[in-house]
């Protein structure tokens, strides 16, 4: 492990790829290529910065695991050694361990009152912002209010335009928020309900499906629609040009599902982007609006989101980052080299789960105006917060809402992933902070939020 971690530690490729040579197990040199190997663990480098073992811990005769923390970054990073049995018990596989928080008394300090947050995130966006470890915009408000707006790295690197508190970045997932709310108002307006079967909707759907899957059903991810494993099905919806098209995706290749045949619901939560499409498709059908033109007029308005985008086609959004990212576009695995660009402009169709780009502030107007009624009745948004299904060990599922049980209280959010981009909401209810990170590189915003819940650890 510690060789490991010196290996890491260096950055350097031809440190790891030595250490990758001397411990693994010559069938993993076989059947894995170094160069995706050394593109794994030189993107956590990236991301991470230098790290330094915390906790030791061995799970069983074969797997050890060791709890490191970022020096410059304060990212709690877990790794997983698995051993071969026999001597000289060479390494078979490491995993990057996203379990729970280690023990309290390795955590930081809680920040007691809502100044002392902001001036230790301050504190610490001010040391972080000196590396490259952090691209994107940190929002920190308590009870409504914010208590902390920066922005740290570029914009766009050639252009050297700096990210600023009016950068539009991709928010990915946290647009799932903005399909429920929707479903929720016309809910409220008695235009479906969440018992409602999909074949009132959409007739043309396999009916031994659509007769089985529910409103609630796709919004808790229990609906067992899941296609995105299917190339030709991604590469369908990658040329949709309307929320119809990623249906009729479905429809076309739903017939390659294993149980197809004997389609039955699941016991458990399978995310999907699937269902929020059929969701998205639901909205259009029942308020007879272009589902763009829906949120628009029903959340962005109200809400006041002033540089929020959801749909372009010809001038870009003022103030749109650029994304960076060293994914490779084909499978998502990571590559060598420096950080490609990637434009979400001029992809045209955005998709309904992840296709909203928005300031912090403006997320941060949307979430207040959920908060205070302004979008929804409180009764509605009490059922989008309730715990619908277990996802895992004190984590739920409400309606386009992860609900987490933290050593912060009750946290209630969403986070997102896209090619260069990645975002974080977090509301902790019972200390009322808003925590909104939104970022133009890869997985970094996961890290922030969680640094910030490290923070508010024990305030309540």
């Amino acid at each position: 492990m510690e060789t490991f971690l010196q290996a890491l530690n260096s950055g350097e490729t031809a440190e790891i790829e030595k250490f990758i040579r001397g411990s693994h197990h010559p069938k993993v040199l076989e059947q894995v290529p170094m160069d995706l190997m050394l593109a794994r663990w030189l993107t956590v480098h990236n991301q991470t910065g230098p790290v330094e073992a915390r906790i030791f811990k061995n799970l069983s005769p074969n797997t050890a695991a060791v709890w490191t923390r970022g020096t410059i970054t304060k990212v709690w990073v877990g790794f997983q050694f698995f051993f071969e049995k026999d001597e000289p018990h060479r390494i078979t596989t490491i995993a990057r361990d996203s379990g729970p928080m280690p023990p309290i008394k390795e955590r930081l300090a809680p920040a007691k009152t809502p100044s002392q947050l902001a001036s230790r995130m301050n504190q610490y966006l001010d040391e972080i912002g000196k590396t490259p470890y952090f691209s994107g915009s940190v929002l920190i408000a308590h009870k409504g209010k914010p208590i902390l707006n920066r922005s740290l790295g570029k914009a766009n690197s050639a252009q050297n335009i700096p990210n600023q508190p009016n950068t539009v970045f991709n928010i990915a997932s946290i647009s799932k928020i903005f399909v429920s709310t929707a479903i929720a108002q016309l809910a409220e307006k008695g235009l479906l309900n969440y018992q409602d079967k999909l074949s009132k909707f959409i007739p043309e759907y396999p009916k031994h499906i659509a007769d089985q899957v529910t409103i609630h059903h796709l919004l808790t991810h229990t609906s067992g629609i899941e296609l995105d494993e299917i190339r030709e099905f991604n590469e369908k919806t990658a040329k949709a040009e309307s929320v119809k098209d990623l249906i009729d995706a479905q429809i076309e290749f739903l017939p390659k599902l294993e149980n197809y045949q004997n389609f039955k619901l699941p016991e458990e939560y399978n995310y999907t982007n699937e269902g929020y499409a059929l969701l998205a498709r639901i909205i259009e059908i029942v308020s007879k609006k272009n589902y763009f033109d829906y949120l628009r007029e029903n959340i962005l308005k109200p809400a006041k989101m002033q540089d929020a985008h959801i749909f372009y086609q010809t001038v870009p959004p003022k103030n749109l980052s650029t994304g960076y990212t060293n994914q490779n576009p084909v499978n998502g695995v990571s590559m060598l080299g420096a950080p490609r660009e990637v434009s979400l402009f001029n992809q045209g169709f955005h998709h309904p789960a992840g296709g909203i780009d928005s300031t912090t502030t403006d997320l941060l107007r949307f979430f207040n105006s959920l908060l205070n009624g302004k979008l929804l009745k409180k009764q509605s948004l009490k059922l989008m917060m309730q715990s619908h299904v277990k996802v895992a060990e004190g984590r739920f599922y409400g309606y386009g809402l992860m609900i987490d049980e933290t050593t912060a209280g009750k946290r209630i959010g969403h986070s997102g992933a896209n090619m260069g981009f990645s975002s974080r909401l977090d509301y902790y209810p019972d200390s009322d902070y808003t925590v909104i990170v939104l970022c133009n590189q890869d997985r970094v915003a996961n890290s922030m939020a969680d640094l910030v819940a490290e923070l508010l650890s024990g305030t309540i």
